[in-house]
């Protein structure tokens, strides 16, 4: 059994092919395609999270017939896009926010990024959406939406090669004080 990332499908959403450059003729192409995309790595008894946006302007009945043809064991974490034709659909989980475990390392999982997240000073990972490719990620963060990694759900493993090329923020790490040392504050603050 495989943990898989992904986000940011916008399922019948014919304007996101234009606004992201992707590389379908049309709706029904990108939903075939990522349709595809999906089923040539998730196989049944794997887990998929989906970091928001699963459609956006999509027919309940068309949504529903999407989300039954893709395979795994599907859990949401909202996005704005969400509405009720994905909302009521089957998913073995919905939140609006994810703190895991996995491969022995801790992962957030959140629609939006984060710049501040749990136990980021303990080297654990925020995984987001929303921003379709445009944020750049870094040694503890990563965009998983499809425009970001090529439409095919990731592994941890996978994401953390990627993330392992890239520099370290500086939020990356959660500043501890040191003994004796003392937070700044306002001047003229009194407690």
């Amino acid at each position: 059994m495989t943990t898989y990332f992904t986000a940011d499908h916008h399922f019948g959403h014919a304007a996101v092919i234009g606004m992201c450059g992707r590389p379908f003729a049309d709706v029904d192409d990108m939903t075939r395609g990522m349709i595809h995309a999906w089923n040539s790595v998730v196989r049944e008894g794997d887990t998929v999270w989906h970091l928001g946006d699963f459609s956006f302007k999509g027919k309940p009945g068309e949504v529903r017939a999407i989300f039954d043809q893709l395979a795994g064991t599907k859990c949401l974490v909202r996005g704005n896009h969400d509405k009720q034709n994905v909302t009521q659909l089957s998913w073995s989980e919905q939140v609006d926010f994810k703190h895991l475990a996995l491969d022995g390392v801790q992962v957030n999982l959140s629609h939006y990024a984060m710049r501040s997240w749990p136990a980021m000073h303990r080297n654990s990972y925020m995984l987001y959406g929303h921003s379709h490719g445009a944020l750049p990620g870094s040694r503890y963060t990563h965009d998983v939406g499809v425009d970001a990694v090529g439409y095919v759900p990731q592994t941890l493993a996978q994401l953390r090669a990627r993330m392992d090329l890239l520099p370290k923020m500086a939020f990356d790490v959660g500043r501890v004080l040191e003994e004796n040392e003392t937070p700044e504050v306002a001047e003229g603050f009194q407690p």
